[in-house]
This record gives structure tokens, C-alpha cells and sequence, in this order.
């Protein structure tokens, strides 16, 4: 099976067609860019530019509508409402006031500190040896 966009070799189907995973990734990504070129500006002596390799994989048959939005890199950075959360935690430590659930995280970690202490000394060399 060859690549319908660009007649390399491959093996499997992106996006409703025969494609390579080069090609798939450059659909992906430009379906996903906010910079998409309106008009072609190819030079003669090089390969097709991001328009007509796109009007190339619209022409095979590739779908837009099988590519996922695009995800965030860091899902674990801080949002609006994530930083909101945080100053809400901060107001109920302040106060206080921790909410239940944190409640219960916190006793059970500080009992299983009390619980493990023999062992603990055993691990780090702290239990006097007789």
C-alpha cells in the first residue's frame, strides 16, 4: 500500500485514507494550526508549500472531521479555576476549616507515620542493636 498524498511506502490509514505518518502528522497539525494559509506560494525548485500539500491530502480523500482537537501540553498547569480552588484552599487553612475529606488524608498519613515508627528506625539504622 502506498501513501496517497505522497506515493511513500506505508501501512496503515490516518484520517480516512492510505497515508504515511509524516503526512498524517502534517494534516493533524495543520487542521489544528491557527496560521492556515489562504493562497499557494510554492518556489519551483522545492516540494509542494503547506497549502498545496493540504489541498493534496484534502484531494485523497483525508476527513478534518477525524482529527481530534488539539490537547493541552501540560494539563498539570495552573487554570483560572485552578488557581481559584488554591486560594479557596488557602482561605480554609487560614481559618482553620479544612475540608473533611483532607481531614481524614491528613490523620490517616500521620497514623501510619506513628504506626510504621519501629520500623522506620529498623530501615534507617536508628534502633539500637542488641
Amino acid at each position: 500500500m502506498r501513501c496517497d498524498i505522497c506515493s511513500v511506502p506505508s501501512m496503515e490509514y490516518h484520517f480516512g485514507v492510505p497515508s504515511c505518518r509524516a503526512c498524517a502528522a502534517f494534516f493533524r497539525r495543520y487542521v489544528n494550526s491557527p496560521k492556515q494559509l489562504k493562497e499557494c506560494n510554492c518556489e519551483t525548485d522545492r516540494a509542494p508549500c503547506r497549502f498545496c500539500r493540504m489541498e493534496t491530502c484534502l484531494k485523497a480523500g483525508m476527513m478534518t472531521s477525524k482529527v481530534q482537537k488539539k490537547r493541552d501540553n501540560n494539563p498539570c498547569r495552573p487554570t483560572a479555576s485552578a488557581i481559584d480552588d488554591s486560594t479557596k484552599n488557602n482561605q480554609l487553612l487560614q481559618s482553620n476549616q479544612l475540608p473533611l475529606r483532607s481531614n481524614d488524608r491528613i490523620s490517616r498519613a500521620v497514623g501510619n507515620y506513628k504506626a510504621l515508627g519501629k520500623e522506620r528506625k529498623i530501615v534507617h539504622g536508628l534502633a539500637k542493636v542488641r
